[in-house]
């Protein structure tokens, strides 16, 4: 059995085990993460507050900068995520931290507040640059695989290589993965491969695309299973959120989401080969 399928089994199967509800109720949950969060662009703004979102998905961060908690002042704070209003109204990076201070009483040394503010003027600066959505995905196509990397180390100053899939992954570039700790931590696991350097969130990247390629799936769908079986984040549906909570909760005080996860892919003998980090990338070149 290939890992997507042995991670969209076991993931049924936990879902079934936590909220009491029967297999088809739970690949009808299930299913409904497997499409990009915002897979239906239509203007710049849109691609904008996507960014927003992927610049706070990083560790604890969701957890201070609460987007979608705050989204409506977020939109009115940032004329409706539109590049040119808010530089128009922002020149600098300060100026928007000074705002964020304002609305949400923060301390203004908070370095996520800080990085956040950068951020989102650095995006403005380079979304502002296309005359609409269609401009700006032609761009990002003549890239291909290199675009994430292109956007992180060029266009977005701060922003990580992990970060720039998880917003390209969620605009629609379903042949892309977020290597985030809890890929890296798999594809170790997957391969053996546990010495620093050795599965770092390139080669993570690299693995995971090609596996999802080899075994006939959307690297998006493979990332998002994974992801949903470590953090046990049912953001869409908050009954089953609330009970899972609880569920992780009480489990943490044995292993996590993740080490329980690892250690069933390690009993089952699913492994990738760490050589397919060689092989000829799939083309990214395209949404689909």
């Amino acid at each position: 059995m290939g890992l997507y399928d042995f991670s969209y089994n076991y993931l049924v199967k936990w879902f079934c085990d936590t909220t009491k509800k029967t297999d088809s109720e739970a690949t009808k949950v299930i299913d409904t993460y497997l499409e990009p969060d915002d897979n239906n662009i239509k203007s710049i703004n849109t691609i904008m507050r996507r960014m927003c979102i992927s610049l706070q998905n990083s560790q604890y961060k969701p957890n201070v900068i609460k987007f979608e908690k705050n989204e409506e002042r977020f939109r009115t704070i940032l004329f409706d995520f539109n590049p040119q209003s808010i530089l128009k109204c922002y020149q600098k990076s300060e100026q928007l931290l000074d705002k964020f201070k304002e609305e949400f009483n923060i301390n203004v040394k908070k370095k996520t507040w800080i990085d956040y503010s950068i951020g989102i003027i650095e995006a403005s600066k380079f979304f502002s640059k296309f005359k609409d959505e269609k401009d700006f995905f032609d761009y990002a196509d003549s890239y291909g695989v290199g675009f994430p990397y292109m956007l992180a180390q060029r266009h977005i100053k701060g922003m990580k290589f992990a970060l720039a899939c998880d917003f390209l992954k969620e605009i629609g570039y379903t042949n892309l993965v977020k290597p985030d700790i809890h890929m890296i931590e798999i594809t170790k696991a997957l391969t053996g491969k546990t010495e620093d350097g050795d599965c770092d969130d390139a080669v993570c990247f690299d693995i995971l695309v090609k596996t999802a390629k080899k075994e006939g799936v959307q690297p998006y769908k493979l990332d998002k299973v994974l992801w949903l079986i470590c953090s046990g984040k049912f953001y869409k549906d908050k009954d089953y959120n609330d009970i899972i909570k609880k569920n992780k909760a009480a489990e943490s005080k044995n292993n996590s989401l993740r080490e329980n996860f690892i250690t069933k892919l390690k009993n089952n003998n699913i492994t990738v080969d760490y050589n397919i980090f060689y092989d000829k990338m799939p083309d990214l070149h395209i949404k689909s």
